[in-house]
């Protein structure tokens, strides 16, 4: 049984991950999705731990037999969400209704998970149920699976494996447990069919990029290319001429329309002469070519997916791919975030022809950027644009915090300009949208005193420390003499917007919502975001009139009583309720393990989204992010495990107080380098996951020791009790204490409540 608990901790995070992208991708790339679909994981699993009697003991060949269900069922599973939304009658680029697309995950995650939650109790039932092993051990043994799927997830995202051949990997490992462990003399059926299915997927294998790219023309016809990235999907169609490029099924840009003209020359006009450009993303769209039409002597252009420019390079128009080549443009490949973040660097334009090289292989790295500079320029510029996606993420909102325009404010010259797009509705604002969109507003006014919004059916935003003209003719001038040919920015649109009504009632609108400032530690934008997004599907709850809970929400945010009373209140209502449970041994043990289970996973969703605010290449990572954790789980739960109640200098409830208290103190320091910045890193963050995890852990195995004489009995309802609390901390983590409270009241709330946790420790013996 041990090996078999290693192979379900490790087909249990790899499969995770390739479950969760591919879902992302089906519903265009919508961060809640992954929240949603984490809290059904769990949820689901949970109840697959939970099916049978306590005291059922299964067969061997039982579990032989789930492994070749799940074997079948993860490539069954991923052509299904690809399918998913021609299944369900979708419109093409349209969401589907937000009933629908619940229905949807649970048809995906339901028969995967609860095949592995039954697959664990009945695996660590027969482990238990051999010469005296514990639950503790089987669930560290478990989490050792845990980190091996991590470590893999991590390792075939950086080599580029797409993700349907992982997929197809993960279940040729569920079979090829099935094939080992079957017995000759009476499985000869099933090690038969594992053997006929794993060649089928091995097959599938060896054709992993044909089948792929016939999956993707389910929902893009005329495709060119599709890849999978550290960020997302990228798709690739071309028709008559017409390039369009998709980043998880949401169209990013096409080639054909006025975007980029507009963005360009609404943004570069309000400079009497740009000469050093800064672009952080865009270059593919057309941006680097509209800029070029005002003679500037540098345009640095920084791209954060090199994958997605060097894929998209080969299909640009010519004039579009030459722009790029140009010798004052030089492409940067590297986190737009950490550029802007250097204090002092020296710049100048690279060797013409190794620059041009450079370029021809995909762009400068961030390295070579550097080596390549000599001594000349300085780092300042007299245009920033910020062509980043729109806030909907944790990924994408760090390019609209306070920092962010921090740090961007500190590069412009004297009269620099700033300049980004935020997409919008051109008539009507609804309260979400409103509070989204002046939540940016307000961090963008903590940095620069002007601010210009022009407004649309997408908003340009300008800032500068210096002025911003404000008379239209100032802007249609600067566009004759610069003898700029364009299609649509001509001097009579531009007088349009900013002599229309919606230019003063939008400056307006901003200037007198009080909405808090999005910013690293507390991204209120990402809140509203979703809040919009459900609006799509629930317009009278989401839209102009506001439910109960939005109301709510936005006068706790007004009143600023989330940080004052809220704690307290829930502080007091926890008491009373562990005090009312707390004689009742079998309750009291599972309410504890839950509660681990809930802290646990609210402070690993803070330290992942703190790693996302800080890095942005939370996709790439995450695999060694969930590693870290599970390495924690499994070295708590090992550690706590060899504890035998009564033995020791240890007795059991100071244990329990060790673990908790610790547990505490854990979750204060991680609140105070927040706070200071320090934990940033990708080695930093996941040592905090990996103490996180020995503490959840070493609570779980210690309530599974205390006073249990037969640990056959503890195993479903512990088991289920950890993910429970799992799931409801990954939900209201991220749609409530994180965005309301922000990241470090939301730490420091975690460190009371394991405090709180101590009146669940029995003091009397």
């Amino acid at each position: 049984m041990f090996y078999n608990l290693l192979l379900i901790g490790i087909i249990s995070i790899l499969g995770q991950v390739v479950i969760l992208r591919e879902l992302s991708v089906a519903f265009f790339g919508i961060e809640l999705i992954y929240i949603l679909a984490i809290g059904i994981w769990l949820f689901w699993t949970g109840i697959g731990a939970l099916i049978g009697k306590k005291t059922f003991m299964p067969a061997p060949s039982s579990i032989i037999f789930l492994f070749i269900l799940l074997g079948f069922l993860f490539p069954l599973d991923i052509a299904f969400i690809r399918r998913v939304h021609i299944l369900f009658g979708g419109i093409p680029g349209a969401y589907l209704p937000f009933t629908h697309q619940l229905i949807a995950m649970t048809l995906s995650l339901l028969p995967v998970c609860i095949i592995l939650g039954l697959l664990f109790q009945w695996a660590a039932k027969l482990y238990v149920n051999n010469g005296g092993k514990t639950l503790a051990r089987a669930y560290s043994i478990e989490c050792i699976g845990g980190v091996l799927g991590g470590l893999a997830a991590t390792w075939f995202l950086r080599l580029g494996v797409q993700n349907l051949h992982i997929t197809l990997i993960c279940g040729i490992i569920s079979l090829s447990a099935a094939i080992i462990y079957t017995n000759r003399k009476h499985n000869t059926l099933c090690r038969l069919s594992a053997v006929i299915i794993i060649s089928l997927l091995v097959i599938a294998s060896l054709h992993t990029s044909t089948l792929d790219r016939w999956m993707t023309r389910w929902s893009h016809p005329n495709l060119l290319d599709t890849r999978d990235t550290p960020y997302g999907r990228v798709t690739v169609r071309m028709l008559h001429q017409q390039l369009a490029v998709f980043e998880n099924n949401v169209l990013s840009f096409e080639n054909e329309g006025t975007a980029a003209e507009e963005f360009v020359h609404l943004s570069a006009l309000q400079h009497p002469e740009p000469n050093e450009i800064l672009l952080l993303g865009g270059g593919t769209e057309g941006l680097v070519e509209e800029l070029l039409k005002y003679s500037p002597q540098r345009i640095d252009y920084v791209e954060l997916n090199e994958i997605m420019f060097n894929m998209i390079s080969l299909h640009l128009p010519e004039r579009t791919r030459k722009s790029l080549e140009t010798d004052v443009v030089k492409v940067i490949i590297g986190d737009p975030r950490w550029f802007l973040e250097i204090t002092r660097y020296q710049g100048a334009v690279p060797d013409s022809k190794a620059h041009n090289d450079a370029v021809n292989r995909g762009g400068l790295t961030a390295r070579n950027y550097r080596e390549g500079l000599t001594a000349g320029d300085c780092d300042k510029y007299d245009l920033i644009i910020v062509a980043m996606p729109e806030p909907t993420s944790g990924q994408t909102n760090r390019f609209y915090t306070r920092e962010f325009f921090r740090s961007c404010a500190s590069r412009l010259n004297t009269e620099g300009v700033l300049a980004f797009r935020l997409r919008s509705a051109e008539n009507l604002w609804t309260p979400q949208l409103k509070q989204r969109t002046a939540s940016i507003y307000k961090a963008l006014k903590a940095e620069f005193p002007y601010v210009t919004v022009l407004p649309g059916v997408t908003n340009i935003i300008t800032a500068s420390i210096d002025s911003l003209p404000t008379n239209p003719e100032i802007l249609s001038e600067r566009l004759k003499d610069c003898k700029i040919s364009t299609r649509m920015i001509i001097p009579e649109y531009i007088h349009y917007l900013y002599t229309n009504d919606r230019f003063f009632q939008v400056r307006d609108i901003l200037n007198s919502i009080d909405a808090p400032i999005n910013s690293d530690n507390r991204p209120i934008c990402y809140q509203y975001a979703l809040m919009i997004w459900l609006s799509k599907f629930y317009p009278g709850k989401y839209g102009d009139s506001i439910p109960v809970l939005s109301y709510i929400l936005q006068k706790l945010n007004a009143t600023k009583i989330t940080g004052i009373l809220f704690p307290y209140l829930l502080f007091l209502i926890l008491i009373i309720t562990f005090f009312s449970i707390r004689r009742n041994p079998a309750v009291r043990r599972i309410v504890l393990v839950g509660f681990a289970g809930f802290v646990g996973m609210i402070m690993e969703t803070l330290l992942i989204l703190h790693y996302q605010v800080k890095s942005g290449v939370i996709y790439q990572d995450i695999g060694f992010l969930l590693m870290a954790f599970m390495s924690g789980l499994a070295i708590g739960a090992y550690l706590v495990g060899r504890w035998k109640p009564g033995q020791g200098r240890i007795n059991a409830r100071w244990l329990g107080a060790i673990l908790l208290i610790g547990f505490s103190l854990l979750n204060i320091v991680i609140m105070l380098t927040i706070n200071t910045g320090f934990i940033t890193g990708l080695l930093s963050v996941s040592l905090q996951l990996v103490l996180i995890g020995i503490f959840v852990a070493g609570v779980f195995a210690y309530a599974s020791l205390d006073r249990v004489t037969d640990q056959r009995n503890v195993v479903s309802p512990l088991y289920v009790a950890d993910l429970i609390g799992g799931c409801l901390g990954s939900l209201l983590g991220v749609l409530f204490l994180i965005p309301m409270l922000g990241l470090m009241t939301t730490a420091g709330l975690m460190g009371g409540m394991a405090v709180i946790c101590l009146i669940l420790i029995e003091w009397r013996r």
